[in-house]
C-alpha cells in the first residue's frame, strides 16, 4: 500500500525510484542514538522503521529495497566503508564496512540511492530534528561523484516479499506440531527459490486507490551514466 500511495499514477519506473527515494529520505529520521549505543534487530526491522520514523543505514536501505520490490523496480543492497570521523578519504578502499545504501537497475543501468546521505533528518537524545532540508545529490549520483565519499564492497539482492512469505509457511507448519526442522524443510521446498532472475510485481488490490506523490510524471532521462556495480567478496 504504501509503495502504491507514493508512486501514486506514475508509469515510468525511472520516477517512481526517485519518488520511493525522496518519500524514504523525508520521513525517516537517521537514530544517532542508536548509532551511538547499540543497533539491534529491532533498530532496522522495517515494521519498526515505519512505525518509530527512525533508523540507522541498514533500516534505510531495507525500506527502500522493500518499497522498490513491490513496484517492480530490481534492487540490491550495497554495503562498504564511506568518509566519517574515522575514515579518511585514502582509508575509504580498505576501511571496514560502516554504511549501508542501495543501487536499481533501470533500463539498462545501475543507478546508485543514498537515502540517508540525502536526508537531512535526525534523531538524537529522544527528539527528532530537521538538519537541513533533504536533497538528490545521492539519487542516480555517478561513479566519480559517489567515489569521493563511498566505497562499495558488497552488493546483495533481498527478496523481501518471499522472505516474508517463507518464515510465514514456516510459522504455519510449526502451528501443526511439526518440529522447527521439518517445517523450514516443508516451507522451503513450497517457496519459489531465491534464485529468481527478475523481481516479481506485487500489485495493490483492485479496491485500493493510490494517491498520487509529488513527483510529476514527466518524460526523459536522467543523462548520468553508471556502469555496472562491482561485487566483491569480504
Amino acid at each position: 500500500y504504501l509503495a502504491d500511495y507514493i508512486a501514486g499514477d506514475i508509469d515510468d519506473a525511472y520516477l517512481k525510484l526517485r519518488a520511493i527515494s525522496e518519500w524514504v529520505s523525508q520521513n525517516i529520521y537517521y537514530d544517532r542514538d542508536a548509532k551511538n549505543n547499540s543497533v539491534t534487530r529491532s533498530t532496522i526491522c522495517i515494521k519498526n522503521v515505519l512505525k518509530e520514523r527512525r533508523t540507522v543505514c541498514a533500516g534505510y536501505a531495507a525500506l527502500f529495497g522493500a518499497l522498490c520490490e513491490a513496484q517492480g523496480i530490481y534492487t540490491v543492497n550495497v554495503r562498504g566503508t564511506v568518509l566519517s570521523d574515522s575514515v579518511s578519504y585514502e582509508e575509504l578502499s580498505d576501511g571496514e564496512v560502516n554504511h549501508e545504501w542501495c543501487a536499481a537497475y533501470i533500463k539498462d543501468r545501475w543507478v546508485w540511492v543514498d537515502c540517508v546521505w540525502d536526508s537531512g533528518k535526525k534523531y538524537e537524545n529522544g527528539k527528532y530534528f530537521d538538519e537541513s532540508v533533504s536533497s538528490r545529490m545521492y539519487f542516480d549520483i555517478s561513479d566519480l561523484a559517489l567515489s569521493f565519499d563511498h566505497c562499495a564492497y558488497l552488493a546483495e539482492k533481498r527478496y523481501y516479499f518471499k522472505a516474508g512469505e517463507y518464515f510465514a509457511d514456516a510459522a504455519d507448519e510449526s502451528s501443526k506440531e511439526s518440529s522447527v526442522t521439518s517445517s523450514i524443510e516443508s516451507s522451503y521446498e513450497q517457496t519459489t527459490p531465491f534464485t529468481t532472475a527478475t523481481p516479481e510485481t506485487y500489485p495493490a488490490p483492485e479496491s485500493y486507490s493510490p494517491t498520487t506523490s509529488d513527483v510529476e510524471a514527466e518524460s526523459g532521462e536522467n543523462n548520468i551514466g553508471l556502469i555496472l556495480i562491482a561485487v566483491f567478496s569480504v
